[in-house]
């Protein structure tokens, strides 16, 4: 039996980085040309970059929803789609840059929350907002449907840290960090647009949302209960979102949250060259680079402010196109070896620092990996056969 496992270890032995195991999963919506409300000026801008960055860096699945394309059925079916796709310890980025508003629960709520009490939404390009009666007018066009609750997306959220996957979700709306209000920072940013609109309320029976409001589990901590999500949002829960002009001149506008985490992602920071960036790294960064370039007049909230040396982003594993290794990290090398049978172990000849883990079993064909630190490649050695 031996020789045949021999036979099928030479014949499936792939060499490459910790990133063929583990996946990058990227779903990013972007929304300018909203149809009946206030349109923005840098959020498809924002999707682009943050889109471009990770392509660059080698991650293929990204899908991109934006305008008018990023209807409510679309961009959650896209987002379940991927939540299917993910297994352990892939990393997933989810970006929404637009508006962001709130709402008060009607009588149909989900439970742990009382009715009148203000919840956030992200807003979608064919929004229908009710008037302040909270009448729908069909004459104003669009759909009331055509939002997400941040309940909502907490389901999904949850999913994702059931299956042990690291989660980033950026915000670059208002409100996505609670309630809002005017800048506290005086600022000579000019022009400035924001992306925001007041709260609102959807009266009895005009809520075409209100079954799957009704269905929703009861809300929970997201910072306690899912440890593995770093949520980076546009403000906090006293500021609005701005748009502004990244360089200062520029004709366009951005926003700054997206900016900065594109710049990340890109590789062109420091902490991107350090091989693996933790919470704290990524707060630290995202904090003075947003309060740079808004003069101040921006207060990024990131979550959960807790667990600040937990490695968020893997970049030799979850970025590994287009940056070279620094010559003194830690960086993780991968040979994978698929072997027909039930059991086996592999017998280590001269590397220190190795080790051998079970990742997972397709049918008969048990995967496993030797995991080396500290060096740039790895070469075949004929000593490495399985043994039973």
């Amino acid at each position: 039996m031996l020789p045949l496992l021999r036979i099928a270890a030479a014949l499936f032995v792939v060499f490459g980085s910790a990133q063929s195991m583990a996946e990058t999963h990227a779903l990013i919506v972007g929304i300018d040309a909203y149809a009946h409300v206030r349109q923005l000026k840098g959020a498809v801008a924002d999707a682009r970059d943050i889109t471009a960055a990770l392509k660059h860096r080698g991650v293929r699945d990204v899908t991109t929803i934006l305008d008018l394309a990023a209807t409510r059925d679309r961009v959650l079916a896209q987002l379940d789609q991927m939540t299917d796709r993910v297994q352990r310890d892939d990393l997933v980025i989810i970006a929404f840059a637009g508006h962001g508003s709130q709402e008060t629960w009607g009588k149909v709520h989900p439970p742990g929350v009382r009715e009148g009490e203000l919840h956030e939404v992200f807003l979608l390009a064919d929004i229908n907002l009710p008037t302040s009666d909270g009448i729908v007018d069909p004459r104003f066009g669009g759909s009331a449907r055509e939002r997400i609750a941040g309940s909502e997306m907490n389901v999904r959220l949850r999913t994702l840290e059931a299956k042990g996957a690291r989660t980033i979700f950026v915000s670059d709306t208002c409100f996505g960090g609670g309630m809002a209000r005017q800048p506290l920072f005086k600022t000579n940013i000019a022009e400035i647009s924001y992306r925001s609109l007041p709260p609102f309320h959807y009266g009895d029976g005009q809520d075409p949302l209100a079954d799957v409001f009704a269905a929703l589990p009861a809300t929970v901590d997201t910072d306690t209960a899912f440890p593995s999500l770093t949520f980076l949002a546009a403000v906090d829960p006293l500021h609005r979102a701005p748009e502004i002009s990244i360089p200062r001149g520029a004709t366009t506008k951005r926003g700054a949250l997206s900016f900065a985490f594109a710049r990340i992602i890109e590789g062109t920071t420091p902490i991107s060259r350090s091989g693996i960036v933790t919470r704290g790294e990524l707060v630290d960064y995202i904090n003075a680079t947003v309060r740079t370039y808004s003069e101040n007049a921006q207060d990024p909230d990131l979550r959960p402010r807790a667990n600040f040396d937990r490695a968020v982003i893997d970049v030799a594993r979850d970025l590994s196109v287009g940056m070279s290794a620094p010559d003194n990290a830690a960086v993780s090398r991968t040979v994978k070896i698929a072997v027909v049978g039930e059991s086996l172990s592999l017998r280590r000849a001269g590397r220190k620092g190795c080790s051998t883990c079970v990742l997972r079993r397709r049918g008969t064909t048990l995967i496993l990996s030797l995991i080396c630190r500290g060096i740039r490649s790895i070469r075949p050695r004929a000593n490495w056969w399985p043994t039973m």
